[in-house]
């Protein structure tokens, strides 16, 4: 990450260096454990530097594996489109060149979609990897049938609003219960559903919906409150 720093932000190469040059202390009640690996989770500089680190690699597979559809990374979160080759290719790449920077890929936690319609036996990458036919998320973003979307949206997207709304009267403070409603549970939420748009003909239509849903529970929560 340093090496990163100085080649492409030299600016922030010091103020790096005298952050994560020596191992902090992460405070756990009385005992004390040291952070030895990764940036800080809370600073504003991590993701930064967890990108450059990454930035390499991706470039790598961008050169080597020009075949591919799509190499698209939003920080450890990344979308490789391609032929069973070319898939296999990249991932030997990650592999090969995670481990010298500290990254290591966990493939149980790594997704491979087969549309239905395609022969799983060119599943050319690990077992470990799960597979799956009907459609995934990226980023949170339900892809896939529109049958598939709405179940991910109103299912698990709403449903987990509407359990956070409902656990909010336990807090039994209404400034932190009426920041966390304006900031976190409530418009964010909302804009957070209404953009996971897909390829439906019932679209509109889906939104309205949670947008109801979703208002209702808001309702319910101001009452308990």
């Amino acid at each position: 990450m340093f090496h990163e720093f100085c080649n492409h932000i030299p600016s922030l190469s010091s103020w790096i260096e005298a952050c994560y040059s020596c191992q902090s202390n992460l405070l756990m009640g009385n005992h004390s454990v040291l952070s030895c690996c990764g940036v800080q989770q809370g600073d504003p500089l991590g993701p930064l530097g967890f990108a450059l680190t990454l930035q390499p690699i991706v470039d790598l597979i961008q050169s080597e594996v020009p075949g591919l559809s799509i190499n698209a990374w939003y920080l450890d979160d990344g979308t490789l489109v391609g032929s069973p080759n070319d898939l296999v290719s990249a991932l030997e790449i990650i592999e090969r060149e995670g481990p010298k920077i500290g990254l290591h890929l966990n493939k149980s936690k790594s997704l491979l979609y087969i549309p239905p319609n395609v022969d799983e036996s060119i599943n050319p990458l690990p077992s470990a990897i799960p597979v799956v036919h009907q459609g995934f998320s990226l980023v949170g973003c339900p892809i896939g049938p529109p049958e598939f979307c709405e179940i991910r949206v109103d299912k698990i997207k709403v449903d987990k609003i509407k359990l956070s709304l409902n656990l909010l009267h336990t807090l039994q403070d209404s400034q932190a219960q009426t920041i966390l409603l304006r900031s976190c549970l409530a418009l964010p939420k909302v804009v957070s559903v209404l953009r996971k748009r897909y390829h439906s003909v019932d679209n509109r239509t889906v939104n309205k919906k949670n947008q109801k849903k979703i208002g209702r529970n808001i309702e319910k929560a101001m009452k308990k409150a």
